[in-house]
């Protein structure tokens, strides 16, 4: 199914010479290709498609485009995509002092405009709150997907892992003195000036960047590295692969071209990242792990931050199955099964005998000293097969009909689940009934979720809902025992904004309900001395888990409280339901980490589905991504917050 489509392009290669802004050679080209693409893959119709090339992409052009051809188009109605895609440099601006308890880091992150950089004329880039500010115009139920290859670095670098290949890095250097308020949007648009509480609109559903807050984007032989990467995957595939499948593609095929640029995936708003890219269809593709040579070792893109377990007995169990590196249009091929090592931050590292078998070919043409470059550049598939249960199930039905489910199971692969046949010490049991299948809570006796039928399509469809209770069952437990991370280094507080209370590093709050919702604010602030990163997410009493502050650098340099959320607010909205309680777990760590692997979508509580009427979803066994540093450490500060009538 095509979503209806609108789409602002945008490519500077020359900028007003006046500026002394270094061109690029690749901008337009990457235009091009993203234009060619949406036209021919995604049927995009031309008079849908606005495009702004070097001296016609002036900043006050495109603040206009964006208003009058995708925030405010009459013709643009609601299930409607707007996609707004720029090419250029990128650089950072101190941000206002209005804007500073928003941003630990203080600054905006900015798109350099042809004339931004003009002397003597005033002129300002195009920061991310003005582009916050024209898409929170945006109507109801349109959504607004960002694509930006650019970057806003603070260091030049020259990549030297590409042999007689010359990189250059899209960044135009930064601005150090605080801007104006009133120098956002157009002289005449006073958004923010008119708030009487300053807040930063969050209306971008999906946004893929071209690298990370503190590194370059790149392009070579007249294309950014990026862009070319994600039109060749999505053309490849016939634009027929999840934005989560999509990011993880591009971010590996970049990272075989250089360990210096990592492309960055949002979804600030719990956008539904296993739907096709552009598209309404859901993908029932299983994302494999990743397994990759770094530091001397074999390590598996999956650690203790995604709820990995640590201990001895743990990691004795963990079994993990190996397949060939992923190639276009290759079916992938199983090596054989490996057991883990040790279990990291974000990695585990894995016994080593299958990967170096399979690289000994590969390697006999280059010099030993070459050996751990060329092995790095391999990555591996891999899924998880083994490990401890997190979750167990009772299976209330007669021995056969057990018997019969048990096989299904098999077939789901659901490691971190474990099925039993006795009642005693779960908490959630499957009614297993000719007509129906019901998950339900033993200690309440209530439907959780349901559905009618008894087939094998009924039984993966609430597998799928077991497991998704089992990720936030283990996002609730999620710490680290070990850590040294504490809140005489990490706050942590909660604002009850209906009584103006402040509740700081608090375990557990309980709040009455007056039939009304409760508002709240949630801030944090670093006090370690050293520089970390923070994440919020929010665990929902109906199985959601959604990022409601991603993952970003908190300097050590900044120690005043940073607010992560005041968009939401809390209530009871089952009427015969006495109390509801909401999690927050504030993830702190001295590493970046990709926080979209926590999302999943709210469950819908109660209710018995037909499989007819219900969409796809995606495979239960998906799991994710990253990189092992040395003398890593993080933490997770639980805050439950309980509304009581």
């Amino acid at each position: 199914m095509e979503n209806n489509l609108h789409a602002l392009l945008i490519a500077i290669n020359d900028y007003d010479p006046r500026s002394k802004v270094r061109n690029l050679r690749g901008c337009i080209n990457d235009l091009q290709s993203i234009y060619n693409l949406l036209t021919n893959q995604y049927n995009c119709p031309v008079d849908q498609i606005k495009t702004l090339v070097n001296e016609q992409a002036t900043r006050e052009n495109i603040i206009v485009a964006l208003q009058t051809h995708l925030c405010t188009n009459p013709t643009i109605k609601a299930g409607d995509t707007v996609l707004f895609y720029y090419s250029g440099h990128g650089s950072r601006s101190r941000t206002a002092n209005e804007f500073a308890k928003f941003d630990p880091q203080q600054y905006d992150e900015t798109l350099v405009c042809y004339d931004s950089r003009i002397p003597a004329e005033g002129h300002y880039d195009l920061a991310d709150k003005e582009i916050a500010a024209l898409f929170s115009r945006v109507k109801s139920g349109v959504e607004v997907v960002l694509i930006v290859d650019a970057c806003h670095s603070d260091s030049i670098f020259r990549d030297d892992g590409l042999a007689e290949e010359t990189l250059t890095a899209r960044y135009t250097p930064k601005r150090t003195t605080p801007r104006p308020l009133t120098t956002y949007l157009l002289p005449e648009d006073d958004f923010y000036e008119k708030m009487a509480t300053i807040e930063v609109p969050q209306n971008v559903d999906l946004a893929l960047v071209a690298c990370q807050r503190d590194q370059y984007a790149l392009e070579s032989n007249g294309h950014g590295l990026f862009t070319k990467n994600l039109v060749r995957i999505l053309t490849n595939t016939a634009g027929k692969i999840s934005c989560r499948q999509l990011y993880e593609r591009v971010n590996l095929a970049v990272r075989k071209r250089t360990h210096q640029q990592n492309p960055q995936l949002s979804v600030p708003n719990n956008f539904d990242i296993y739907r096709f890219f552009l598209r309404k269809e859901r993908s029932e593709v299983t994302p494999p792990f990743e397994v990759h040579f770094k530091h001397g070792h074999w390590c598996l893109n999956h650690g203790a931050i995604y709820g990995l377990d640590t201990d001895e007995q743990a990691i004795e169990a963990m079994e993990v199955a190996i397949y060939t590196p992923h190639q276009e249009g290759q079916p992938r091929q199983h090596l054989g099964n490996v057991g883990v090592t040790a279990v990291h931050l974000k990695t585990c590292q894995l016994v080593p005998k299958i990967f170096e078998e399979y690289c000994q070919p590969l390697l006999e043409d280059f010099p030993d000293f070459l050996h751990e470059r060329e092995k790095s550049k391999q990555y591996f598939q891999a899924e998880i097969i083994s490990v401890l249960p997190n979750l167990t199930v009772y299976l209330n039905a007669p021995t056969a009909v057990q018997t019969i489910f048990e096989q299904r199971i098999k077939k789901a692969k659901l490691p971190y689940c474990q099925f039993v046949r006795e009642p005693i010490g779960t908490t959630y049991e499957l009614v297993l009934h000719p007509e129906y299948i019901l998950l339900k809570n033993r200690k309440t006796d209530k439907i959780i979720h349901g559905v009618h039928g008894s087939s094998a399509e009924a039984s993966v469809y609430i597998l799928k809902k077991v497991a998704q209770i089992e990720a936030w069952e283990r996002m609730v437990q999620l710490e680290n025992v070990e850590t040294q991370l504490n809140h005489s280094q990490v706050n942590f507080r909660f604002l009850d904004e209906n009584s103006n209370r402040y509740y700081e590093n608090k375990s557990t709050i309980r709040l009455d309900y007056r039939e009304k919702p409760v508002n709240f604010q949630l801030d944090a602030r670093n006090l370690s001395g050293r520089d970390l990163y923070f994440g919020l997410v929010h665990l929902s009493p109906k199985f959601g888990i959604n990022n409601f502050f991603e993952c970003e650098q908190f300097p050590a340099a900044n120690s005043d409280w940073t607010t992560l959320d005041k968009r939401h607010h809390l209530k009871i909205t089952d009427t015969n339901a006495v109390s509801v309680t909401d999690i927050f777990k504030l993830i702190v760590s001295t590493a970046p980490f990709d926080d979209y692997k926590f999302i999943q979508p709210d469950m819908v509580i109660g209710k018995v589905v037909n499989l007819s009427e219900v969409d796809n979803r995606r495979d239960i066994s998906e799991r994710d991504s990253v990189e092992h540093e040395p003398e890593e450490d993080w933490a997770a500060f639980t805050t439950m917050v309980q509304l009581v009538r």
